[in-house]
């Protein structure tokens, strides 16, 4: 029998072949093992990991220690414009772009659930002196530093139908692909707004990078269709997707509104099994080149990367990092060097989604240091 899909819980999940031969990454970006198993639901089209006993224990091992932004020392991670190389922290590009959609009264109160270490948080307080702003997580481990941004009254752990009051804005910042049951998470986050209020969420998006589907923790793995059919059955309405804000992800703003029956064509499992054999192929070109290279390093210090150095069972010597918070610490026991301080003679892999991968070659490269781009998707 074909496992149920945990989206809509109606349609059956179609297991992806050749999968769980691939190692995984965690989202906090350790390297973790195959066995993984992703399909897709024939009702709903949501790709999505088998959520089951097996998938629940190994989150609560990788949530045991888990550690946000270890490279760069717990500063959040920043958002690069891979042509030029400008950055920002992913926070501020969010809301700069946010302003742009949805009138922001100056005064109102924000949660922020699944609060991390409080960047959203922060960047939020920076913008918008005039809100009071709460936020909740599973522990308590960054309660303190979170108490501590102006204008932050209340912290929560627990269960989301357990929060006090009514919210202007409930944000979801990299937390929705981890709940499992998720239509039942948004409906509870649903009853926390105000009529009129304003949804935010931030997802990773695997058709820009496949590399997202390697993340062990994650339960759902989301599209433009499937992101809004889901919102829809929880009772929001989309009032803007867009693929374009943060390379790599997702950004949507929903209004708490009627629901409009919205059900995506299941197309999905033909670029899912695509998606996967791209991986392998470029799991195999890397082994290829650090085989044949004296001195192999990998572009990048977090999914893709850390996946690719598991894969490569530690045959890369270093790594090479354009974010000032990351360069010159360690990663994996290995060094992170700036573009400048790459040894001579280096082959540098740049494991990213084709396009930015070629841009960023094509920026970095030298005759000092060679920079090698993934091949295009198929």
């Amino acid at each position: 029998m074909k496992p149920r899909c945990h989206v809509c819980g109606e349609g059956s999940v179609e297991l992806v072949a050749g999968f769980s031969q691939l190692r995984r990454v965690t989202s906090d970006c350790r390297p973790w093992s195959a066995g993984g198993r992703l399909g897709t639901c024939d009702v709903c089209a949501t790709v999505q990991t088998l959520v089951d006993a097996q998938w629940q224990a190994e989150c609560r091992e990788i949530y045991q220690s888990y550690a946000i932004y270890t490279q760069g020392g717990g500063a959040e991670q920043r958002v690069f414009d891979s042509s030029s190389g400008a950055s920002a922290s992913r926070s501020d590009q969010l809301l700069d772009r946010l302003v742009e959609v949805a009138d922001i009264p100056k005064q109102g109160h924000l949660i922020d659930i699944g609060c991390g270490n409080g960047g959203f948080l922060r960047s939020f307080s920076r913008r918008h002196s005039g809100w009071r702003l709460s936020g909740s997580e599973f522990d308590e481990k960054h309660r303190a530093s979170i108490e501590s941004i102006p204008g932050f009254e209340k912290f929560f752990s627990g269960d989301v139908r357990d929060l006090p009051g009514e919210f202007d804005i409930c944000s979801l910042i990299h937390v929705l692909e981890h709940i499992e049951a998720p239509r039942e998470f948004l409906g509870s986050v649903r009853s926390k707004l105000k009529a009129g209020g304003l949804l935010i969420v931030e997802l990773p998006s695997f058709r820009q990078n496949p590399f997202e589907l390697l993340i062990a923790d994650h339960a759902t793995h989301f599209e433009p269709g499937t992101i809004e059919s889901l919102l829809a059955n929880a009772q929001f309405k989309s009032l803007h997707v867009t693929g374009e804000w943060i390379p790599k992800e997702l950004s949507i703003v929903a209004g708490a509104l009627p629901p409009i029956a919205h059900r995506p064509r299941p197309a999905s499992q033909d670029h899912l099994s695509s998606a996967v054999h791209w991986l392998d192929a470029v799991r195999r070109d890397a082994m290829g080149l650090a085989q044949q290279s004296t001195s192999f390093g990998i572009f990048g210090t977090s999914i893709a990367a850390t996946w690719l150095f598991s894969e490569l069972q530690g045959k890369a010597a270093f790594f090479v990092d354009e974010d000032p918070d990351r360069v010159g610490g360690r990663h994996l026991e290995r060094p992170i060097y700036g573009a400048s301080d790459v040894p001579a003679g280096s082959d540098v892999y740049v494991v990213l989604p084709p396009k930015i991968s070629a841009a960023i070659a094509a920026r970095l490269g030298s005759a000092a240091a060679r920079y090698h781009p993934v091949a295009a998707s198929s």
